[in-house]
């Protein structure tokens, strides 16, 4: 299932303005990466961004660290993708781990207009490179932010302090995987303390925001975030928020500035899992 809504429905020219001001001139709150980003410790390109990873002689596989969450040239792979490889990002932090407390959690990604007749992968693997899900589904035609949901049946399968890789594959070319447009990262499921669900519990959604932030709960502030985006609350009081939240995963010049205008594609990922062939260029990270 498949939901459409704009983030910024019924706000206007001055809000989206107001926005490219803040990010340019490099407001709002800074909040160090609670480890080292990964291209800094590896030395590997930004993984957040669309590009091809199927290659057998791919750095990331021999190394077994995920270093994509954009990607890497800006012409058109094939005629099924006819758009930059980096107009493909994931909305995760710059050292490429999404905490979260949820064992069905949110993932955010902004993607170019994906045709209809294109087919989209993702796929979520343990540490042991044992598949945990998998799934295709069609491009929306459309660019915009797309949210991913786990369903119910991955809930059990996500162990608490276990880190989980996931990809997501644009797959440009059926018959030569090496041409797909990926994109990738790393999920952890975390337990809160005590003091944090009590904050939490007597906090309002603007503050359960920055809450969030400051545990590195990434995926519950950025969905808590968006729902408040779409339930249309103050445009002053989300644009901080915003800009503190984008600039502290080093996201501001990978997405469009005028992202929160575009539509929001919100699929539902089917319950049961497609039983898929490990390509290279998955390995998971190991400790």
């Amino acid at each position: 299932m498949i939901k459409h809504t704009r983030l910024l429905k019924g706000l206007g020219l001055s809000c989206l303005t107001l926005l490219s001001a803040c990010l340019a001139s490099g407001l709002g709150s800074q909040v160090e990466a609670a480890t080292p980003r990964s291209s800094d410790r590896h030395g590997f390109p930004e993984r957040r961004i669309g590009g091809g990873t199927r290659s057998p002689n791919n750095d990331s596989a021999r190394s077994g660290f995920p270093d994509k969450r954009a990607g890497g040239g800006t012409r058109p792979v094939t005629a099924a993708c006819a758009f930059s490889p980096q107009e493909l990002v994931a909305l995760i932090p710059d050292n490429l781990l999404g905490q979260t407390a949820s064992a069905s959690p949110q993932l955010l990604f902004h993607v170019p207009a994906i045709s209809r007749s294109t087919a989209v992968e993702f796929v979520l693997r343990d540490k042991s490179d044992r598949q945990i899900y998998a799934t295709t589904f069609s491009g929306q035609g459309e660019s915009g932010m797309m949210s991913l949901r786990l369903p119910a049946t991955v809930q059990s399968q996500l162990s608490v302090d276990e880190e989980y890789h996931w990809y997501l594959s644009v797959i440009c070319n059926q018959k030569d995987r090496a041409h797909d447009i990926v994109v990738e990262g790393l999920l952890k499921r975390i337990t809160p303390n005590a003091a944090l669900a009590q904050q939490l519990a007597q906090a309002t959604s603007l503050e359960q925001v920055k809450l969030y932030q400051d545990n590195q709960l990434w995926h519950e502030a950025l969905t808590t975030l968006v729902n408040l985006q779409r339930s249309q609350s103050s445009e002053g009081e989300l644009l901080p928020l915003w800009t503190g939240l984008l600039e502290s995963a080093q996201l501001v010049t990978l997405i469009p500035q005028a992202f929160l205008s575009e539509p929001l594609m919100e699929l539902e990922l089917p319950q049961s899992s497609l039983a898929l062939p490990l390509f290279a260029g998955t390995d998971i990270p190991q400790n």
